[in-house]
């Protein structure tokens, strides 16, 4: 018999694939109990709702990826671009290395009811680095929010694209060259942006 710590984590498990595949609302406390080989009962014991589950789950996953990014992200002497390319590659490389967790904590954020991002989160990582970058006069003045989701969107569209069959070359083999159009686009946003 299964330890409890044991069945969490294949609840875990099972949660997030399906969270991945089939969205958080189409994803049934029953489904996840049958993946995970347990009793309805058995999620009960470690979360009130299914909606706690995955709040929870989705909070610790991207917590645990944001803070293997954060030091190499705001490492001053290294330059931007480098930064941006380090940040490009370890998504890529989390995408490719852990499809399910990837798909769940960075492509549902929409599927919750808070409405917002949770205070990890690589939207909430760019914006505080750009406004470090405006602030250490690297980078002019500009709409930060916006330029951080442009570029997010930039780094996260080849990915779902691939994920859709949209395109067979996976989002890492042109890392490096995303990486440099997400730094050509802050610098053009930053000239176009800045205030007269």
């Amino acid at each position: 018999m299964a330890r409890p710590v044991q069945k969490k984590a294949l609840i875990e498990k099972a949660a997030i694939k399906l969270f991945a595949s089939k969205g958080i609302v189409k994803t049934t406390t029953r489904d996840i109990a049958q993946a995970a080989s347990v009793s309805e009962g058995a999620l009960y014991r470690h979360w009130p709702s299914k909606d706690k589950m995955a709040w929870d789950l989705y909070c610790q996953r991207l917590e645990k990826f944001i803070t293997k990014l954060r030091p190499a992200m705001f490492e001053a002497a290294t330059p931007l671009a480098d930064r941006l390319g380090f940040m490009v590659e370890a998504i890529y490389k989390f995408y490719k290395t852990h499809n399910h967790e990837f798909a769940f904590i960075l492509l549902t954020a929409r599927n919750f009811p808070q409405n917002r991002y949770p205070q990890e989160h690589p939207y909430v990582l760019l914006s505080e680095l750009l406004d470090a970058e405006i602030a250490g006069g690297r980078l002019p003045p500009c709409n930060t929010a916006t330029l951080a989701a442009m570029v997010l969107g930039a780094i996260l569209e080849p990915v779902i694209h691939h994920r859709l069959g949209y395109s067979q070359a996976h989002p890492i083999d042109s890392g490096p060259a995303i990486g440099r159009a997400c730094m050509a686009l802050i610098v053009a946003f930053g000239q176009e942006d800045t205030p007269q």
